[in-house]
Formats: structure tokens, C-alpha cells, sequence
């Protein structure tokens, strides 16, 4: 699929860096909504699942029933916070024996996998302990 870099591409593409947070698409939205609030939510919306197809930008699903979006391309493991739902990239090197091992035993190719620990942030657990004394 061949799209243009129209100003809205880029500035989409800028507001997930920006955000640096795994963001939903509906975060990007409101983000790119304040400064240019002539965007609509569907062209935003558009764009990143055309980035999607195209390779460019990458969904992660967890079990909040939101999808969020990474411009890391290589496969890598997240962190998500329990309490605030914060994504955290995980600088744990990705296992692909763990994907050669199953064609072994099960007979299925594996393409990725993806792992997902889930538990509180520095933040959030700071405010437990605070929360508990």
C-alpha cells in the first residue's frame, strides 16, 4: 500500500512519539485535537491502521480491551501497570527459541509471540506503600 506523507501522517506519527506511552488511538486523537482541532477523529483513526498494514507502526493488544499502538517495529515484551494502565517497553531480549520450540513439539510455525507482565509501576506501588503506612 503506497500513501503519501501528508502533514496529518506526520503529524500523527509526531504525537505518538510525543506521547511515548503506547497510546490509543483515541489518546492520539485528543492529543493532536488540541493544537489542531480540525482533525477528525476518524482521519486519525484511518492513518494509524494504514500505518498498521503498512508495517510502520505496530498494535499491542492487552487485556484492557483497548488497543494501543508502538513505533517499535522488533519484537520486545511490555510491562503494564495494574492500577494506572500504564505500557512499558521491557528491555528483555525476545526468546525466538520459544517460537522454534513449539514447531518442534506442536508442528506449528510460529511467526511472534508476544508476553505481557503485568504488575504496578513505580508510581502506582509508591502510592500503595504510602496508601498502607
Amino acid at each position: 500500500m503506497k500513501t503519501r506523507n501528508t502533514f496529518q501522517r506526520q503529524i500523527i506519527i509526531k504525537a505518538i512519539e510525543d506521547l511515548n506511552t503506547h497510546p490509543t488511538a483515541t489518546e492520539v486523537y485528543n492529543f493532536i485535537h488540541k493544537t489542531y482541532p480540525n482533525i477528525s477523529k476518524a482521519t486519525v483513526f484511518r492513518i494509524m491502521q494504514q500505518e498498521v498494514e503498512m508495517g510502520t507502526l505496530k498494535k499491542v493488544i492487552t487485556d484492557d480491551k483497548e488497543t494501543h499502538y508502538d513505533l517499535i517495529l522488533k519484537p520486545h515484551y511490555h510491562l503494564r501497570c495494574i492500577k494506572c494502565g500504564k505500557i512499558i517497553d521491557l528491555n528483555l531480549t525476545y526468546q525466538k527459541d520459544i517460537d522454534e520450540m513449539l514447531l518442534k513439539t506442536s508442528n506449528f510455525v510460529v511467526f511472534s509471540h508476544t508476553m505481557l507482565f503485568q504488575g504496578l509501576c513505580l508510581e502506582c506501588a509508591k502510592k500503595k506503600e504510602e496508601q498502607n503506612e
